[in-house]
């Protein structure tokens, strides 16, 4: 199911003759009237995602658009209005550090808050605090020592890790560059190159056996049961399950794809998958009878009525199976699936994801199948 534009959720209804907010994936985009001459169903990248800043960045420039309409000072050229929250929010913070010997810490610090309102919730966080973590450790305060840092990265963490770092450090020099706080050649360039990844990119599949099947649907908390049936049943990941709303499941199919998961106190939420897509799934019985009752607002709640943290799940699950996750429910059903015969292309489409990341990845055969 490929990803259109849809209307943003503001509360409003959408207003004839003026603009409105619309989502594409995760970024936000304008819908421009047709009275104003640039084409018919005209839409217009703000360059911001859909993340509480997102929103409110975009919710200002519409009230200064709408407000040109009906005064008829709309700018054609758009250039009053766009990329207007970045140069208003950063502008004064990256002048300051020009011509500058600023330390690499602050350079990080500046150039995440600048991708606060460009990236995911999730991405975000992973640069201030997975990332960031690393670089406020790091004792050399001199961005242009590459080495240095290299060295002490190697010799304090693994190699994938250094590697992550010093591929976003190399990103962090390409930006300083574009906005002249420094200058010259890129000294990451080649050590990203040379630091390669490992060789397992990805944990390998985990699928359960009947036995382990029945141990987490006896053991876990009553909470977590239905909701490791559906994910047992649809192969979805575990926070597309614990994000799913009542108005995703329509007659004959469920729209997957967006997710809304708490870990460790902070909520992440995205309109689609990691992919950038949303994805019809058959409503077979035994998915209905995960789902339960219908009502309102989220289908798996915890005891609470709110919504799951998958922290806690996690810490539940491995209470009983320590080499495994709730992924594990994920890998089971694109095992089982592709042991009962069906062609993995439509799996794939079932799971979001590719052919080649099932067969090399995912697909780990229990045995149990024979050969007719």
């Amino acid at each position: 199911m490929a990803v259109s534009y849809k209307k943003l959720d503001t509360g409003e209804p959408i207003t004839q003759g003026l603009a409105n907010l619309y989502l594409k994936g995760e970024r936000i985009y304008l819908r421009l009237p047709d009275k104003l001459g640039l084409g018919r169903n005209k839409y217009v990248a703000t360059g911001l995602s859909n993340i509480h800043q997102g929103r409110v960045q975009a919710r200002k420039i519409l009230t200064v658009v709408n407000n040109d309409i009906l005064l008829e000072t709309f700018d054609v050229t758009l250039k009053k209005y766009l990329p207007r929250y970045r140069t208003e929010a950063y502008s004064l913070e990256v002048d300051k550090v020009i011509g500058a010997k600023t330390p690499l810490q602050e350079l990080w610090k500046i150039y995440c808050n600048y991708k606060q309102s460009e990236v995911r919730e999730s991405t975000h966080y992973y640069l201030e605090e997975t990332i960031g973590s690393k670089v406020r450790e790091l004792p050399i305060t001199d961005v242009y020592d590459a080495n240095g840092i290299v060295t002490h990265l190697l010799s304090t963490t693994t190699n994938d890790y250094a590697r992550r770092v010093i591929t976003k450090l190399r990103a962090l020099f390409d930006w300083c560059v574009s906005k002249k706080i420094l200058s010259g050649d890129n000294p990451y360039k080649d050590i990203a190159v040379t630091l390669t990844k490992s060789k397992s990119k990805s944990k390998p599949a985990r699928p359960l056996t009947d036995d382990e099947v029945s141990l987490v649907l006896n053991g876990l908390p009553e909470q977590y049961e239905q909701l490791t049936k559906f994910i047992l049943a649809t192969g979805c990941r575990p926070s597309e399950a614990i994000g799913l709303t009542w108005d995703k499941v329509k007659d004959d199919v469920i729209v997957l794809g967006s997710s809304k998961v708490k870990k460790g106190g902070r909520t992440f939420q995205s309109e689609s998958s990691k992919n950038g897509t949303l994805r019809e799934f058959p409503l077979t019985f035994k998915v209905e009878m995960a789902l339960g009752a219908r009502r309102k607002g989220l289908v798996f709640t915890n005891t609470q009525g709110g919504l799951h943290d998958y922290t806690n799940y996690l810490k539940a699950w491995k209470r009983l199976l320590p080499d495994s996750t709730p992924y594990s429910a994920r890998d089971t059903f694109i095992t089982r699936q592709i042991e009962l015969g069906k062609p993995i292309a439509t799996i794939a489409a079932w799971v979001d994801n590719s052919v080649k990341v099932i067969e090399t990845t995912y697909y780990k055969p229990t045995g149990k199948v024979l050969p007719a």
